[in-house]
């Protein structure tokens, strides 16, 4: 049996939470192999498909004390390895069992600050896992060629994608709105994250009148830069309204300067709507040929992204049509069969 920790669908964020519901989701294909779901408190429900169990546990402070109840919670269920998808993973030895946690991305790597106390958090997780014997798990090759940067005696790591299932963005599929808007979903929460998103070059695209006259852009978030002309933010934004926001845009922006996987170009290609983003690794790993790169914070160069994507069609075409196949490639399934060999792939130190 393998035990995940399933604080993020209760304390989010967001994109941390759709790894977990895509494990839930894929264990249906997953044979012999039991998931045990920890999941802090008792009213949130949860459809859990056969081969799932959950086991709640009253805890409304926070995920780092619900880490801390970890060991008692696991102490009699007789698993074989928890999954953490927080990089802030419990000692194997606290809980006698392997221990896998996500490491999403290390950003500073990379030269892209999240500011002092969140890139001395990544740093210091990863040195504890790596110090304790946790298994790594990283969403891409480029988040594992920068934890090799880091500790290239880091063996026990496994590459395994996200979890994505475009089946509910391809039936949101409509005409593209009039006036057209482009989405940018994710803007970063403080002006760091802001700026690791690339919200300032978004802004400033727009400011500078550099976009398509008339294109609108529509911010999926709350940003915590001051918008201007042409620019509206939606903050609160549930699933369904999220689906039909987005494919009813004329295309996404992503212009972030780094990201350990990315959720939303899969989500706008399912959509059928073509992406803008910014050339970093772990997108163009993604995404491939399924989005128009540009050179992150360039205002200037996204701007000329965005008229080409808008005004060549045989250009949209093929962005699509790449997009499908890259919609595809990391069915729930596969990933949580992935997830179960690499647990079953070491041993608890001793």
């Amino acid at each position: 049996m393998i035990a995940v920790d399933g604080s993020p669908l209760v304390f989010g964020p967001r994109s941390v939470a759709r790894v977990v519901r895509g494990l839930i989701a894929g264990w249906s294909e997953v044979e012999r192999e039991e998931l045990l779901v920890l999941l802090p408190g008792e009213t949130m429900t949860l459809d859990a498909p056969a081969g799932v169990r959950v086991l709640r546990a009253p805890c409304p402070e926070g995920p780092r004390r619900f880490r801390q109840m970890l060991p008692a919670l696991l102490a009699s269920e007789g698993a074989a390895c928890l999954f953490s998808p927080w990089s802030a993973a419990p000692h194997p030895r606290s809980l006698g069992m392997r221990v896998l946690a996500l490491i999403h991305e290390l950003p500073f790597v990379r030269g892209v600050s999240e500011g002092a106390l969140r890139t001395w958090r990544h740093r210091r997780s990863l040195v504890q896992n790596v110090r304790r014997g946790v298994g790594l798990v990283v969403p891409t090759e480029a988040t594992a060629h920068d934890v090799r940067r880091l500790h290239p005696g880091a063996s026990d790591l496994h590459v395994i994608p996200n979890p994505f299932d475009p089946t509910p963005w391809r039936a949101a599929r409509r005409t593209p709105a009039t006036p057209p808007y482009a989405v940018m979903v994710g803007v970063g929460a403080g002006r760091r994250m802001a700026h690791k998103k690339g919200l300032d070059t978004a802004l400033a695209a727009w400011r500078r009148k550099l976009v398509p006259e008339g294109l609108r852009l529509v911010l999926v978030g709350e940003p915590a830069l001051p918008l201007v002309g042409g620019v509206e933010a939606r903050p609160d934004v549930d699933d369904e309204a999220l689906h039909a926001l987005v494919a009813g845009a004329s295309l996404l922006i992503y212009p972030s300067r780094s990201e350990g996987f990315g959720y939303p170009p899969l989500e706008a290609l399912a959509a059928g709507i073509p992406v803008v983003a910014g050339d970093v690794e772990a997108v163009r790993e993604v995404a491939c040929d399924g989005a128009l790169y540009v050179p992150p914070g360039n205002p200037q160069a996204l701007a000329e992204g965005i008229g080409r994507v808008l005004g060549d069609e045989s250009l949209r075409d093929a962005l699509l049509a790449e997009g499908e196949v890259r919609a595809a490639a990391f069915p729930p399934g596969g990933v949580a069969q992935a997830l179960v060999e690499a647990a079953h792939a070491g041993t608890v130190p001793a």
